[in-house]
């Protein structure tokens, strides 16, 4: 577990954290609260990787900075830091000293009903989501994005109309109340209930649960009709734009479980990005593209399941 420690000495400008590559168990030795991108060094900040706390995480993105539930270092508070290099560094203090507002963690007004009591487990991963697609309707904020393994509930978390990170509890030996919990290489489902109190089963290219993991998932799916038929065959199915600016989605089917790669090529061949590299169940599924950083052009995207290989072309106007 992450404990709480009092924290009234004064602060230890000196300290030292040598960190490993890797998840490292650290604390904040300080009173009051401090921005997390504030409190790391502008020197080492950007082979932080990830800042993980007991429920919530933040994850250090190129594009947005720190994005998550995790905006502050709290004085007292432990939290694994993922670092992607050894390194030594600590915490800056001279431009924070009297800082005292708590900003970014919010008390979640959780669903009252029994059946969402997530069991606390001191073994995690978070799954960042910056949108969900819904076949009818959208998203909205005070909505809330579920983890499960089976029937059993693993996390759960408020959406606030920006990316947030929903955590899987994961299971620990002897812990009975974690039995049911994501153990390495599960894949968690993941669940919207709505305002209404609708539950929507969602699917999207997911990694598999490991201790620590922070991982990016982009944008999930509504997954429509569980008894529709499986596919006959494996395929591509139409993306939708195409032509698109920058983003189109790319559906592909599955008549069994199986390792799927999906890969972008420039028209001389050349492998852009690959989209998908995972196994997964069979029935209809759908990654994303976007193709921000690509110029305007035509593309192809492939799929390959063991021998079986398919191909479509895909658009780019800007």
């Amino acid at each position: 577990e992450l404990s709480v420690q009092s924290c009234d000495g004064p602060l230890q400008s000196q300290l030292v954290y040598d960190l490993s590559v890797g998840a490292n168990l650290i604390s904040y030795p300080s009173t009051g609260h401090v921005d997390v991108s504030m409190a790391i060094p502008d020197e080492v900040e950007d082979s932080f990787v990830a800042v993980i706390t007991e429920n919530g995480a933040s994850l250090n993105t190129e594009e947005h900075g720190w994005i998550g539930s995790v905006n502050n270092f709290v004085g007292g508070y432990g939290y694994w830091v993922i670092v992607d290099e050894d390194l030594s560094f600590s915490y800056e203090f001279d431009e924070v000293v009297g800082r005292s507002k708590l900003q970014g963690l919010e008390i979640e007004s959780l669903p009252m009903d029994d059946q969402f009591k997530v069991p606390q487990s001191s073994q995690q991963a978070f799954y960042f989501i910056d949108d969900v697609e819904l076949h009818d309707g959208m998203i909205e904020h005070g909505d809330w994005l579920l983890t499960y393994k089976n029937e059993s509930i693993t996390g759960i978390r408020e959406w606030k109309g920006k990316i947030v990170d929903v955590p899987a509890m994961g299971h620990v030996h002897g812990e009975k109340n974690t039995h049911a919990c994501l153990q390495a290489g599960d894949v968690p489902e993941f669940k919207l209930l709505k305002q209404s109190g609708e539950m929507i089963d969602l699917h999207g290219d997911i990694p598999a649960w490991e201790f620590n993991g922070a991982f990016i998932v982009g944008t999930l799916f509504e997954t429509i009709d569980k008894a529709k038929p499986l596919p006959e065959k494996f395929g591509l199915e139409e993306a939708y734009p195409n032509p698109f600016n920058p983003v189109t989605t790319i559906g592909f089917k599955l008549p069994m479980d199986s390792k799927v790669t999906i890969q972008v090529f420039d028209i001389n061949g050349r492998l852009i990005e690959t989209l998908s590299n995972n196994m997964m169940q069979a029935g209809y599924h759908s990654v994303m593209w976007n193709a921000e950083d690509h110029s305007s052009g035509l593309y192809i995207v492939k799929m390959l399941v063991g021998d079986d290989v398919d191909t479509q072309k895909l658009l780019l106007v800007k």
